[in-house]
């Protein structure tokens, strides 16, 4: 596994087909309504706990309270989502079923794997967003750090250990399972051409729109290269401060951001300083900023519709030649330095240069069109009944 992305990717495979969410019967005896056969699939029985732990986590993610699944006003809505969620787990047994017969099987082995990843991916993630390169954590402080976070992603979805290892590993080996099927998928040199063709032409007639492709092949006059330092606010300033914001506070969240910069400024300052007496940019980004995020060799590319701050983006577009720089700008983050690097011309992205980028969309829609037509085959020739009712 590499990486938080998979354990994530994983485990929101088990519910990202479910769309909006659902209600359910009042029962006297609630381990008996467990134990309730609310559908079947080809003679095998799904039990009402198994639709409840999917059921659960999509209340959660929508924000379904008790009060709302009481509410006979949404009644039908409530409905809708657990049909909605009682199909993603047929689904799921469907496609596991599948894995299984083809030698992809949850066993012990497999779930210690799992867990075992699944721990490493919360490592690395922990390691990516708290600490830099040369600031990392003291090994008892990094375990612990982990164990929090695997333990509140198991109280997050109201599972047990057990269950929460064996919902992601059957996630994985269907996933294992799918990889193996598609692995003869073939994207040729005249699907790469047409695909080329086409998203060019797309891009020309509507340049704005260009940048939001899943493949860039045409970027219009307008862009800029610039690179920043930021003497950036602490994490729970900027929390607090976006929480202010978020309650419609607008006045007091200035006057908070207000005053927080003001405490930063001398640092902020003197960096400005050192840069105006012309010493050299790079070092002073490697030296004092904290935006992790910018490659210093490339810094960020950006047009006016980049998902930039405003502060920031109006400061580097009032720049107007090649090695100009700002005063300090401020925004929620802190405070910025920006440095003009290069006005970007007009350019076409060749073929060749942009060949690997959509061979892999071109791979990955052709593996999903394949997938779905099988999954649409196994779907159709399964024996499958629903008890809509008890749910």
């Amino acid at each position: 596994m590499n990486g938080i992305k998979r354990f994530g990717l994983l485990f929101m495979a088990i519910i990202i087909a479910l769309s909006t969410a659902a209600c359910g019967a009042v029962n006297v005896n609630p381990e008996k309504d467990k134990k309730r056969v609310v559908a079947e699939v080809n003679g095998d029985k799904i039990l009402k706990e198994e639709f409840l732990e999917l059921y659960n986590i999509q209340k959660s993610m929508l924000g379904i309270t008790d009060e709302a699944e009481s509410d006979a006003s949404q009644k039908d809505n409530i409905k809708q989502v657990k049909s909605m969620v009682l199909d993603q787990v047929i689904l799921n047994k469907i496609m596991y079923d599948k894995a299984k017969a083809a030698g992809f099987e949850v066993d012990e082995n497999i779930k210690k794997e799992t867990k075992e990843g699944i721990l490493d991916e919360i490592e690395q993630n922990i390691k990516y967003q708290m600490y830099g390169e040369d600031d990392q954590p003291k090994e008892e402080e990094l375990s612990k750090l982990v164990q929090q976070q695997y333990d509140a992603s198991i109280k997050a979805y109201g599972l047990t250990e057990d269950r929460f290892i064996e919902l992601i590993a059957k996630q994985d080996q269907i996933s294992k399972y799918r990889d193996k099927e598609l692995e003869n998928v073939q994207i040729t040199d005249d699907d790469i051409k047409k695909y080329y063709d086409e998203q060019l032409k797309k891009q020309k007639e509507n340049p704005d729109e260009a940048e939001n492709q899943e493949v860039m092949l045409y970027r219009p006059t307008g862009w800029l290269n610039v690179k920043h330092i930021l003497i950036k606010l602490p994490d729970d300033e900027i929390v607090e401060h976006s929480s202010l914001v978020a309650n419609d506070k607008k006045d007091e969240a200035k006057k908070y951001l207000d005053e927080k910069l003001k405490a930063i400024k001398p640092k902020a300052d003197e960096v400005l300083a050192k840069a105006k007496a012309g010493e050299n940019f790079e070092d002073l980004i490697k030296e004092y900023s904290e935006d992790k995020g910018m490659d210093i060799e490339q810094g960020y590319i950006l047009n006016k519709n980049s998902s930039f701050v405003e502060s920031f983006k109006d400061a580097a577009f009032k720049l107007k030649k090649e090695g100009d720089m700002t005063d300090l700008v401020a925004s929620e983050y802190g405070y910025h330095i920006i440095k003009l690097y290069e006005k970007m011309p007009e350019h076409v992205f060749t073929i060749d240069e942009t060949r690997d980028e959509i061979k892999v969309v071109l791979d990955y829609q052709k593996k999903n069109e394949k997938w779905q037509s099988m999954v649409d085959a196994w779907k159709k020739e399964a024996k499958i009944k629903k008890y809509e009712k008890r749910l």
